[in-house]
């Protein structure tokens, strides 16, 4: 437990103090994006303070050191690291006579006039997929590379390989596999409703002036997904900065293997996490990998209960999405309360035997660009395959029998599974669905409207989510309650009607 202590030291008063740092009017509580973030003064315990060189990729600072294969029959090159707003790169120079191992992963051998001659040209091969970064900073390992261009000049060049991922502080090329990966999920740690900080403050009981104040960092349990090899891990960063310590309260999807896999395998099992926040509220959630672990990178700990306790390195990845601001704009369908870790485990159940249609609608969140027609067929996708999955699962019907049923009936036969939760649901809903939606995919129709087309996709979307919130054991009740407040329970209108 980290304990700060704040005490009344100036005629300012406390309780300025106290707001001035981000601890007065609840802010312990409150909740951002993932980060519960706590400024604080004097620093408190902050190893590392004087650290001015930390192993570490920041945009617009690139790194300047030697880059090389991992193999100790290859050579090294100088090069550069860099982070741009376009992922992660490494440039180098080359010379076909000094270093013709990295010329060749850019150009052919065609300056090699023996080789020419003799009619010996070889494909060049690739850019390897794993390199070793090192500098002043520390050593990098460098994941996931590819050829992005070069500049050549007869027998001198420049090549750049885009990178992507980098793991700070590897010791070797081995982190192209790992056997566990952390992640930040977006708004997670609000909807688990978990916090490590806690204050209490005091004031003198005759005067009413504050006197001191108690912050509290209390790190709380860890929760087991069951069957999924999956945990979610509350945690906190100290950050040192200028005098002052930041503190962040967050929570990491973690996954682990036996075995090492690559880095796709883990990040699409914490994806079902991400998943079931973008369905609940419909947002476009962030997944962005912190750390990865290997079993070498395991060290002996002080006591028998830390022993070959695991050692995370941090990780830069270039696809990772910009962090998700938290809000308070949009609403929950599906609470942490509904569920538990037992329910958590039933929702990765539910996407993969149903991921014909969850993984189509869940992607159309994450569309960016797209007209309101191509959202409209990414949900009617999804409601197609419910709908046959659920003739079948349920129903009993055969694949034939159940691919030869109307897209109407099928739209039917998911309000069957949500009766009475959704008011816009009436007789002749699923018909004007219908009928939107192949006027939408069939070329020999007329387009129709497009508030006709928006108010279609803003239903069959609710649709979707509501079966998902009823099949994981939402109350009724409840789930009714939360789709009166769903911001896609309002329907589109063609301004100044």
């Amino acid at each position: 437990m980290l304990r700060v202590n704040v005490e009344e030291s100036s005629k300012t008063g406390g309780e300025n103090l106290l707001r001035k740092y981000g601890v007065a009017d609840g802010c312990c509580t409150a909740s951002s994006e993932d980060a519960h973030m706590l400024n604080l003064q004097p620093t408190v315990g902050a190893r590392g303070q004087n650290q001015t060189m930390p192993n570490q990729l920041t945009v617009g600072k690139p790194r300047y050191g030697s880059l090389s294969t991992g193999n100790t029959d290859t050579s090294e090159v100088s090069a550069t690291l860099e982070r741009t707003s376009e992922g992660i790169f490494v440039s180098i120079t080359f010379s076909h006579d000094e270093s013709p191992e990295y010329a060749q992963w850019f150009t052919p051998n065609y300056f090699d006039i023996a080789a020419v001659t003799a009619e010996k040209t070889q494909p060049r091969p690739p850019v390897p997929s794993t390199l070793f970064f090192y500098d002043s900073h520390g050593p990098v390992a460098l994941v996931g590379c590819r050829n992005a261009g070069y500049h050549t000049n007869h027998r001198i060049g420049s090549g750049r390989v885009y990178v992507g991922a980098a793991v700070l502080a590897a010791p070797s090329t081995a982190h192209a596999k790992v056997m566990g990966m952390r992640s930040t999920v977006s708004g997670l740690r609000a909807w688990l409703g978990t916090s490590a900080i806690s204050h209490t403050t005091n004031f003198d009981k005759q005067t009413g002036r504050f006197k001191s104040a108690e912050i509290q960092v209390v790190i709380p349990e860890v929760i087991d997904i069951p069957d999924s090899k999956l945990v979610l891990r509350p945690a906190i960063n100290r950050t040192p900065r200028d005098g002052a310590l930041m503190i962040e309260d967050i929570v990491w999807v973690e996954h682990k293997t036996e075995e090492e896999s690559s880095w796709r395998l883990h990040q699409l099992a914490m994806r079902a996490v991400r998943d079931l926040l973008a369905v609940s509220r419909w947002r476009d959630e962030s997944l962005i990998p912190v750390s990865v672990a290997r079993t070498e990178d395991s060290i002996k700990g002080d006591t028998p209960e830390s022993e070959r306790q695991q050692w995370w390195r941090d990780v830069a990845d270039s696809s990772a999405p910009e962090p998700k601001e938290e809000t308070r704009r949009l609403e929950h369908l599906i609470l942490w309360e509904d569920l538990g870790p037992e329910g958590l485990a039933n929702w990765i159940k539910l996407r993969d035997d149903f991921a014909r249609a969850v993984d189509p609608a869940v992607s159309s969140i994450y569309l960016e660009g797209v007209t309101v027609e191509v959202q409209l067929t990414q949900i009617a996708i999804s409601l197609e395959a419910l709908g046959y999955l659920l003739f079948m699962r349920k129903d009993g019907a055969s694949e034939t029998k159940a691919g030869g049923i109307s897209f109407q009936r099928r739209l039917n036969r998911i309000v069957q599974e949500v009766p009475g939760l959704l008011p816009f649901v009436d007789a002749t809903w699923s018909q004007r669905m219908a009928d939107t939606y192949n006027s939408v995919k069939h070329a020999n129709r007329d387009l129709p409207q497009t508030v006709d087309v928006a108010n279609s996709w803003r239903e069959g979307a609710l649709l979707f989510r509501t079966w998902i919130a009823n099949e994981l054991g939402v109350e009724r009740d409840k789930l009714r309650e939360r789709i009166a407040r769903d911001s896609q329970i309002h329907s589109f209108i063609v301004a100044g009607d």
